[in-house]
């Protein structure tokens, strides 16, 4: 649309994807047709798509994204280095304690800071937002967090932790639910964050009055609508407000998150946005493409690239299309044991000296007395002539070759190793 369509759409078209987090000027390497199914949802009954791989989907668009928000708040709030090493250092001892687990019993992974979110995957940001509240503190602690930020700062992380166990998949949610955690939900935690930023701009401004020359004016925020057309933060309604500077609605980010209610009911769920395919196609796309093409100038490489993903996929084509599928036929095999080498008959008596000083078989050099050894350990009886006969009720049978019952086959050495010089196992 931005390179066919009528001027006037073209701009609406351009606006949209750089709202969605792509840049209009720049040629996709998602260029298959068929994968357009995996990158757009389409809304029923309406001329309008959204995308799979933008700032909506749960990673980035709720872990990574409120993970960053909760840190830039503690980043901006007046806290003196010594303060920050109380916290990293409380946040350590309560990894260290190791009592914080998720439903699978599993350990919190151990974070190092509450400031620096360098080398952190999504999994650490979901940790990281769970052991917080418990680092901070809560009951109000003026030695490290003032009093007056403290209560909408756990407001807004216990409202984040409500939105991560919601995408988490653990159950379904009705259409109620999901209003209450996204949209109600997400007013409530940047409506928090927006009060935090408002004390510190009104503190820094008190400062600045009583000494103008030490303290410089804060800068206030400047309310801007980002793109001239209507877009996902221009909202009239005073219910869909945050409040505060506006640091948030008409600031530096743009909340994408009205439609998260009708995506995920649309999508049937939040698997959808994990954009687990189209990550896949792109980095597919994107790491072979760049390591079978020489890296020269930008356009040159970007145009080989580009060139070898279009003869890969014709040529992939082709061949599904002309070449039949050969079906490969599995072979159905019982399970047990095979290539038998030995049995032991119930005439045998364990308790006899020639028994038991008998080897077990040329392949497996290995006592009969030695075996019973392991079978009393295995059946937790004691190494005696009584336990012997007790063993001898049973049917034992040995072999090289045991197949389990999801088709694996395990193999026991045989001398034929010994031939090229390497251990016998």
């Amino acid at each position: 649309m931005v390179r066919e369509a009528p001027p006037e759409t073209a701009k609406v078209a351009r606006e949209k994807l750089r709202r969605w987090g792509f840049n209009p000027a720049r040629p996709c390497c998602l260029h298959r047709v068929t994968d357009v199914k995996e990158l757009l949802v389409r809304f029923p009954g309406k001329d309008e798509v959204f995308p799979c791989l933008d700032y909506r989907d749960r990673m980035h668009g709720i872990f990574i994204f409120l993970h960053r928000m909760i840190v830039e708040v503690l980043s901006c709030i007046d806290l003196t280095p010594a303060k920050r090493r109380v916290l990293d250092e409380r946040l350590a001892v309560v990894c260290a304690r190791r009592a914080f687990r998720d439903r699978t019993g599993k350990v919190y992974r151990r974070q190092k800071s509450v400031f620096e979110a360098t080398g952190m995957t999504a999994t650490d940001k979901i940790c990281w937002m769970f052991l917080i509240p418990h680092v901070l503190g809560h009951e109000p602690n003026p030695d490290l967090i003032p009093a007056s930020v403290h209560r909408p700062l756990m407001t807004a992380i216990a409202h984040v932790q409500l939105v991560f166990i919601a995408v988490s998949g653990r159950r379904m949610y009705s259409k109620h639910e999901l209003e209450t955690i996204f949209d109600r939900g997400y007013l409530v935690i940047f409506g928090a964050l927006e009060q935090i930023r408002a004390q510190q701009y009104h503190t820094q401004y008190q400062q600045h009055l009583a000494d103008p020359v030490g303290c410089p004016l804060p800068k206030r925020i400047k309310l801007t609508s980002k793109y001239s057309s209507q877009t996902d933060t221009d909202d009239t309604s005073d219910e869909c407000k945050t409040g505060g500077l506006g640091y948030y609605s008409h600031g530096v980010y743009c909340l994408q998150h009205q439609h998260w209610v009708e995506q995920v009911i649309i999508a049937g769920g939040f698997g959808l946005h994990c954009t687990q395919s189209a990550e896949a196609k792109h980095k597919e796309c994107m790491h072979l493409a760049s390591v079978r093409v020489r890296h020269m100038d930008i356009n040159y490489t970007q145009s080989s690239m580009l060139r070898y993903l279009f003869l890969r996929t014709l040529c992939q084509d082709i061949k599904k299309m002309f070449l039949p599928v050969t079906v490969i036929r599995t072979r159905n095999s019982t399970w047990g044991l095979r290539s038998i080498l030995f049995e032991f008959k119930t005439v045998d008596r364990f308790t006899s000296v020639r028994f038991q000083e008998t080897i077990l078989h040329r392949e497996a050099r290995l006592a009969r007395v030695e075996l019973l050894g392991l079978l009393c350990n295995k059946f937790g009886l004691r190494d005696t002539r009584a336990s012997y006969n007790r063993l001898e009720v049973l049917t034992y049978s040995c072999g090289q070759k045991y197949i389990r019952r999801n088709g694996q086959a395990l193999w026991a050495t045989d001398s034929n190793y010994l031939g090229d010089g390497r251990k016998d196992k």
